[in-house]
């Protein structure tokens, strides 16, 4: 039999300023243990199938009773599911003091605190602890293996490995490769604290593309702690272009705005190449193909030269004709920078960085633009190249894609 759970918890499925988490205030619960029957009943429990995996920190408890019958909390099934339970305790409800109830895990007790309260709730008490969550999104198509390791302090200090999650879809390219979607983690520290970061991949330093932050809590119950995440990794700052040339036969190392991308099926690349990228399913002028820039290289005035060898074809698979200069009739492709800030409730602006001078229907034509790194981009969480503009349905085809430094080099 399924065990009965008085109240289970739920959280947002994005978080973010416009989620508040559960509040539970002057409740009682009875007969919500052994007695009924069910083994793992309880008055509280979690959701083991919360989105992302993740909890929101901002659920509460207060005035809450209980009988002698009732078991208060069993955390785990979420647990067991991954989740990094914080429940901020206001008034000793579920124990005799203030603070946190979390996993009992080491993701949530190592930095912080805490007393095992049984194994048959797989809970922590954390007592007079206030407990901060920061959401990190990284770039989707790293591997599901990567870790964020955590420490307070240098050398053999205690650390914690934090997985990512993304929802990946092994039948759905569309899904995997779309730059809305991120790779997030979510670290739950206590507040005030400063603590170290590093990405590692089986066991070596790694640089995920990028790296947003958000606040779960913006206004949570104590100082934000501050995360110091290392950029250590391989790098190529002289050429930020992933896969420019698709080779390989892969799309690898690219994303779609919307619609979606492959190889394209056309005879060819350009200069006689075999293969090529095209866009997919361009219902609108704004879908297109794009790639995430490696945030390290965005330094303040640093200058980059975009070269894309571009082919447009027509939903009938005849040679489409765009107008250079004209936004209106028949627009040709453009490429433009996007500039995000946060993750959960992003800020975005963009600003175009290469257009077309001219056009020859039916061949290759070269696309060509600079552009000088601002402030804006040097400080933000993630920068997306894409192409758009074009008139909806037409395919876009590029090839031999390249993104080089030519001012400001210098490490």
């Amino acid at each position: 039999m399924y065990p009965v759970v008085g109240v289970q918890l739920h959280s947002s499925p994005v978080g973010g300023t416009t989620a508040s988490g559960v509040i539970l205030q002057d409740l009682s619960f009875e007969h919500l243990g052994e007695d009924t029957q069910c083994t793992g009943s309880s008055a509280l429990g979690v959701d083991p199938n919360e989105n992302f995996e993740f909890f929101d920190p901002r659920t509460s408890v207060s005035g809450l009773l209980f009988d002698d019958y009732t078991s208060k909390l069993n955390l785990c099934p979420a647990v067991d599911s991954g989740i990094n339970v914080a429940i901020e305790d206001k008034d000793g409800s579920l124990d005799s003091s203030t603070g946190f109830i979390v996993s009992n895990n080491a993701e949530m007790t190592t930095f912080s605190s805490c007393t095992a309260e049984s194994d048959a709730s797989c809970a922590s008490v954390c007592g007079n602890t206030c407990l901060r969550t920061l959401s990190l999104s990284v770039s989707s198509l790293t591997p599901a293996n990567l870790q964020l390791v955590v420490k307070e302090g240098a050398g053999d200090a205690p650390s914690i490995s934090l997985s990512g999650y993304f929802n990946y879809r092994d039948w759905d390219p569309y899904w995997n490769t779309r730059s809305h979607f991120t790779r997030r983690f979510f670290v739950t520290l206590p507040a005030s604290g400063s603590y170290q970061a590093q990405f590692m991949l089986d066991n070596t330093p790694t640089w995920p593309v990028f790296v947003e932050r958000s606040w779960e809590d913006v206004d949570g119950c104590g100082p934000a702690f501050s995360l110091d995440i290392d950029e250590n990794g391989s790098r190529n700052c002289d050429q930020l272009i992933v896969n420019g040339d698709a080779e390989g036969n892969s799309t690898e190392g690219w994303w779609h705005t919307a619609g979606g991308i492959e190889i394209s099926d056309l005879e060819g690349g350009a200069d006689g190449s075999s293969f090529s990228f095209s866009s997919q399913f361009r219902d609108y002028s704004s879908f297109g193909i794009a790639q995430f820039l490696d945030t390290r290289c965005m330094v303040e005035g640093r200058t980059y030269m975009l070269q894309a060898s571009v082919k447009l074809v027509d939903q009938d698979g005849s040679a489409y004709t765009c107008t250079p200069g004209n936004n209106q009739i028949a627009p040709c492709p453009s490429a433009h920078l996007r500039s995000r800030f946060g993750t959960t409730n992003p800020v975005d602006s963009s600003h175009t960085i290469a257009t077309m001078d001219s056009w020859t229907t039916g061949d290759w034509n070269t696309m060509t633009g600079t552009f000088t790194v601002t402030g804006e981009e040097a400080s933000a969480g993630s920068v997306l190249l894409a192409w758009h503009r074009t008139a909806a349905h037409v395919k876009v085809i590029l090839d031999e894609i390249t993104l080089s430094c030519v001012s400001g080099c210098e490490p």
